[in-house]
């Protein structure tokens, strides 16, 4: 077990204190009705998280979604709708009505053959990644193959930016040939990693570590089975540590988000260091 930095913190202390901040919030999110695009996200990280956890907030997070999905089906953006398709279908309410008119109206939303924030908007890697990550079954061969000829596009570019390359990475078909680019890919965001451990925009970026970047860097590199990545997450890990709060949570503008892709992160590459004895 990778052991925490503090003198009285073991690791599952520190992912149980981000975990049950997280909730904690969450669970405040939904009592005071925050916007459900808040309520979707955290919820979603949570739950992609895999910890334990009676989650005080599902019964009443799921009827906040439904309570603010429109009549076509969606929430306010393709990203918000993932993000909530995939929260009622982990609840167990993947089968419902509401929850099979979001998935339609996701389909219907593509900017040419993958996705915007909606379809006035030109095609993104996040937003595809994110869908095909969230909701694989939902991405077609033509959105697999913009998303690897986009990230192909950028990856030759003078500027590669790490979210974009970690969102390829989760979001890239499991079974296509594109081996070698995925190979670069990896070796790219190990290379783009800062010496302190985390990732920002990009290496030589004069903003500070950011923690949506690097929570989600952790979780793309640790998905990568087979390849050696194992001391890229080790040094996150560390990094992870030293910058933890107190309360378990991130210095990251947008915290439960930030925090909450830590905890994925966090929990994937703990899970793969642990398997290999690190």
């Amino acid at each position: 077990m990778v052991s925490g930095s503090g003198p009285n913190s073991s690791t599952a202390d520190r992912v149980t204190n981000l975990t049950q901040s997280l909730d904690a919030i969450l669970t405040d999110f939904v009592q005071r009705g925050l916007p459900v695009r808040r309520v979707a996200r955290l919820a979603g990280l949570l739950l992609l998280a895999g910890r334990e956890s009676p989650w005080r907030w599902r019964d009443d997070a799921v009827l906040r979604l439904l309570e603010k999905q429109h009549e076509d089906g969606g929430w306010v953006d393709v990203e918000d709708t993932a993000w909530a398709v995939f929260a009622l279908r982990s609840l167990g309410a993947g089968d419902s009505a509401p929850c099979q008119s979001a998935t339609c109206w996701l389909i219907g939303q593509k900017s040419g053959p993958a996705w915007g924030y909606c379809p006035r908007d030109e095609p993104a890697i996040p937003t595809t990644g994110l869908v095909h990550f969230l909701l694989p079954d939902i991405a077609g061969e033509a959105s697999w193959q913009w998303l690897h000829d986009a990230w192909a596009r950028d990856l030759s570019s003078p500027r590669k930016l790490s979210y974009k390359a970690a969102w390829y990475l989760l979001g890239r078909a499991t079974t296509d040939d594109a081996t070698s680019l995925a190979e670069r890919t990896v070796e790219h965001l190990v290379g783009d990693q800062r010496s302190v451990g985390g990732w920002g925009p990009w290496k030589d970026h004069s903003a500070p570590v950011d923690y949506l970047a690097t929570g989600l860097a952790m979780k793309a590199l640790a998905e990568e089975h087979g390849r050696d990545v194992r001391g890229s997450l080790l040094a996150a890990v560390q990094h992870a540590w030293s910058a933890q709060l107190s309360d378990g949570l991130y210095p990251t503008h947008y915290i439960e988000e930030g925090s909450g892709w830590m905890l994925v992160g966090l929990c994937s590459a703990l899970r793969l260091l642990d398997s290999e004895g690190a």
